[in-house]
């Protein structure tokens, strides 16, 4: 009990220190949670454009989603979760998004030191990150976009005193590039096309992270802290057949991604510099996906060995209301994946997996 107790402190440390750099670096979205978080060249598949700006030129008109990514996965720990909610809209002058994205942990009781004396509050921290982000082309086969985006934290105190240090509000920008070409098929049912994309995330002014009396008991006091600043290389190659009645009669796409950070970053060592992805989609009438993914983690963890190439799945369901008779450009999406866990003997761990989903609407017609 004593080992899991110290472990228990460990963990809630470190997770208090990193909570703000994933929500500036990962994404929640669950389809690319399903192929391998490997959408940094997929135009179709991201609403949100936290991966490469570039990839929201595969947008039509206007979207609004929510994401859940859960990480529940210990009883010790409760109910902390990813969230993600936000819009995009297609113009006549590019493409326009907005995302919110939250890390939140669940209540909580801490031991502080308040004014010598050891004391006990309850209270339940999140991390949070703000995304403006716009797409258009440059060239007829060149799509450039950009992420403007600061992050911070929030302690609510549900019963108690603690206190909050300072911390900033940094600027932060992402930078990306998509680049298309047709395929090696051109047939009137069968056609193919490759996307290649790369983008530079997470640069702008240090952060201060903000923290609770906890940290400040354990730790002292939080420095000015970089996030980390990450080179993402990939592909997507799509492969699409259509028929005299449908358009759209089945897609397959592949997907790839490599990331390699760029600085120093004081949650991972020299030898946890890079990661990759991979991902496969197949779309039945533009209603049914199906998807299997894995990701080669740079660190150990509760998803996996470093290195080692790890499996997660899911599905989606686009309903267009035109099915049920509606005539209205508009559709209805819902998409669900599953990651499973590979070390289920840490911390009263029962979970074998855990899951993620989004809710989109989308109003296909550009705007103006």
């Amino acid at each position: 009990m004593k080992v899991k107790f110290l472990c228990l402190i460990i963990l809630l440390l470190d997770s208090f220190s990193y909570g703000q750099n994933f929500t500036a670096s990962e994404n929640y979205d669950a389809r690319a949670v399903a192929m391998g978080q490997s959408f940094v060249a997929n135009p179709k598949g991201l609403v949100a454009a936290d991966n490469n700006p570039a990839t929201l030129i595969g947008q039509n008109g206007l979207t609004a989603f929510y994401n859940r990514r859960n990480l529940n996965w210990s009883e010790y720990f409760g109910n902390n979760y990813y969230s993600s909610f936000g819009l995009s809209a297609k113009t006549s002058i590019g493409i326009f998004a907005v995302l919110y994205k939250r890390f939140d942990y669940s209540e909580r009781k801490v031991t502080i030191l308040n004014e010598g004396v050891l004391d006990v509050a309850s209270v339940k921290p999140y991390y949070y990150s703000f995304i403006i982000s716009y797409t258009n082309n440059i060239l007829d086969n060149l799509t450039v976009g950009i992420n403007l985006k600061t992050l911070g934290y929030n302690l609510n105190i549900v019963q108690g005193t603690a206190e909050e240090g300072n911390c900033n509000t940094p600027i932060i920008a992402d930078l990306g590039l998509l680049y298309h070409m047709n395929g090696f098929i051109n047939q009137d049912k069968v056609k193919d096309k490759l996307n290649i994309g790369a983008s530079l995330t997470n640069y702008g002014t240090d952060y201060r992270p903000g923290h609770s009396s906890l940290e400040i008991y354990y730790l002292g006091n939080t420095p000015l802290e970089k996030l980390p600043r990450m080179l993402k290389l990939g592909f997507a190659y799509q492969l699409e057949v259509r028929n005299d009645s449908y358009d759209n009669l089945f897609r397959f796409v592949i997907t790839g991604e490599y990331d390699n950070l760029l600085n120093k970053f004081s949650h991972y060592t020299d030898s946890q510099k890079d990661y990759w992805g991979v991902g496969f989609e197949g779309t039945f009438l533009d209603i049914l996906s199906l998807r299997l993914g894995g990701v080669a983690i740079p660190t150990n963890s509760i998803f996996g060995e470093k290195g080692v190439l790890t499996t997660r799945y899911g599905a989606g369901v686009n309903l267009p209301l035109k099915l049920v008779g509606v005539k209205l450009p508009v559709s209805l999406s819902f998409d669900y994946a599953v990651i499973p866990i590979h070390q289920t003997n840490i911390i009263s761990n029962k979970k074998k997996n855990l899951d993620a989903f989004n809710i989109s609407v989308s109003y296909n017609n550009p705007l103006f």
